[in-house]
């Protein structure tokens, strides 16, 4: 491409004025470039709308946003392709990494737009400062004379070690990659790790633009960003461009002064001029219910299963959640063995009132020492955060004697600490039903964390998906914070095993404490030493004291 040359020539005054025009309004610069690339190329008010966002991007009076379309609207064009030729005529030493998930779409873009800063009608007007340089004229990156560099790339290939000015990410997922939790994970996880950190130097401004899949999608994680920084009351880090195939009242687009969604009639269509009421319902009937919600209503929603109405699980930051708790239960439901390929896993659920908080979930293949190790180090974690008398661990007994074996071994090694062997009476389903009913209720909220999509996408599906030892461990949890089941169904130790150790270092000398002498002072901590004048209770032992008193109880237990 660098070795063709092309004679710029001189423009009349009226086109002159036009280019002036192209430069102060990107969709000015849309409404003639655009038809270089698509032949017939029709207008559409949604095209102003995303144009306007584009050029605040430029200005400087965005930082981040999203743009949600439907198929079939030109997103890709204008984003990855329009724009970044646009931002040269003005600003010729910009920099833009621009990412898709397939690398056959990423040489598309990056062909089309250099194909359009070659094209005689864009030298005419800014061949004179948007030059590529020579030896530097690949499909995947091009540099330009004044600075300007394009790199189009994957999330597999090159990303790391390049600081743009701008990232553009175009279609992050494929539509069937987007339904899979594993790969919605791997791209979330890239983008926080690798991408997010692109260009901060440079003030790096991002954009994303996709038709919207899952609610856990990229899209769906900046939408929680959105949220959880409304509820604190700071401003939203993201703008967003939402405008469903159908207009509907009750999800108008914000407005937050860069346009928004323009019509007025519930179910009035975005492109008639191109998608008419014809071809928008054979897409309909063709994509289905949920995902015409999603990829055509731009919004997806969580999959209400037949078990389990995950849509009215809410989900919140932790610092939204009640600072204490009435009580906090941690439960086990412990793999069979790990060549079955079965997980452990392990719900931490908090109680509040009527309330109930899905705080915390571990999930992971391990052997039978690897599971002891994992209850006891969480015992003593969970312990020193919510304290050692609203927290108790449980966990399911499988089996006949050979589980209550097992279930004894665990207790006797964690005496000292409020732990239960539960023995499972009823089936999975049965087991699960109260907590299903708990969440049509509207009781239940859960904690925004990594782990969350797994615990979703498991409870989406019981009873009939392959695993359900999230969604019983969830259950079983909230059995336990509803109906403590410890005096009735709970492995009954002897009373000798249950016996405390025997104290080597003193007894702490407040008398309300059971705990050693930790400090000179003779005290467990400064905290009892402060309670003991009044003889009273010490509820909120230090952190440090905790951690001794529970390896002490480990060591001198044995």
């Amino acid at each position: 491409m660098s070795g063709e040359v092309t004679v710029r020539r001189s423009l009349s005054n009226l086109d002159k004025i036009i280019r002036r025009h192209c430069e102060l309004e990107f969709a000015e610069f849309v409404r003639h470039a655009a038809k270089i690339l698509i032949p017939g190329f029709v207008w559409g008010n949604h095209i102003q709308v995303v144009c306007d966002h584009l050029q605040a991007v430029q200005a400087g009076k965005v930082d981040r946003l999203m743009v949600n379309l439907p198929p079939g609207c030109t997103k890709s064009t204008l984003l990855s392709v329009l724009w970044p030729a646009w931002v040269w005529t003005v600003e010729p030493d910009a920099t833009f990494l621009c990412v898709t998930y397939n690398q056959d779409l990423t040489v598309r873009d990056a062909v089309a737009c250099r194909e359009l800063i070659a094209d005689p009608w864009y030298i005419d007007r800014w061949g004179d400062k948007v030059q590529v340089a020579f030896g530097h004229d690949a499909k995947t990156f091009y540099r330009l004379t004044a600075g300007g560099w394009r790199l189009s790339t994957t999330r597999s290939g090159r990303a790391t070690g390049d600081h743009p000015k701008y990232v553009i990410i175009d279609d992050p997922l494929s539509v069937e990659k987007s339904k899979n939790a594993n790969e919605r994970k791997a791209f979330n996880d890239w983008y926080r790790d690798t991408l997010s950190t692109r260009g901060v130097a440079k003030g790096v401004r991002h954009v994303v633009g996709m038709q919207r899949v899952h609610v856990d999608d990229p899209c769906g994680m900046f939408e929680r960003e959105n949220e959880f920084a409304e509820r604190a009351g700071e401003e939203k880090p993201w703008h967003q461009v939402m405008l469903p195939m159908r207009y509907d009242p009750e999800y108008k687009m914000e407005d937050r002064g860069f346009g928004g969604d323009w019509r007025t009639e519930k179910g009035e269509l975005l492109y008639p001029q191109l998608l008419d009421e014809k071809k928008v319902t054979k897409l309909e009937r063709s994509l289905g219910a949920s995902n015409s919600s999603a990829q055509l209503g731009q919004r997806p929603i969580r999959k209400d299963g037949e078990f389990f109405k995950c849509s009215n699980i809410k989900i919140i930051r932790r610092d939204e959640a009640p600072f204490e708790f009435d009580a906090v239960c941690r439960f086990w439901d412990r793999a069979a063995s790990v060549e079955d390929g079965a997980y452990t896993a392990g719900a931490l659920v908090g109680r509040k009132g009527s309330k109930f908080y899905l705080l915390h979930m571990i999930r992971k293949r391990m052997t039978a020492g690897d599971v002891e190790a994992a209850i006891e180090m969480n015992v003593k974690l969970d312990e020193i955060e919510f304290g050692f008398s609203k927290l108790w661990t449980c966990f399911e007994i499988e089996g006949a004697s050979s589980g209550k074996r097992v279930a004894e071994i665990t207790i006797n090694r964690l005496r000292g600490h409020r732990v239960y062997g539960v023995r499972a009476k009823d089936s999975k389903e049965v087991h699960a039903e109260p907590l299903s009913i708990a969440i049509e209720n509207g009781d239940v909220y859960a904690i925004e964390g990594p782990w969350l999509t797994e615990v979703f996408d498991e409870m989406e599906v019981f009873p009939s998906g392959p695993f359900k030892d999230q969604s019983d461990a969830f259950a079983g949890a909230y059995l336990e914070l509803v109906n403590p089941s410890a005096k009735s169904q709970s492995v009954v130790v002897s009373s000798k095993a249950a016996g405390k150790p025997r104290f080597k270092e003193g007894k702490c000398q407040n008398p309300a404490c059971d705990r050693p002498a930790f400090t000179e002072a003779g005290f467990c901590c400064h905290e009892c030493e402060r309670l003991a004048p009044e003889g009273e209770v010490c509820h909120s032992h230090t952190a440090e004291c905790s951690t001794k008193y529970n390896d002490w109880y480990v060591k001198n237990s044995r």
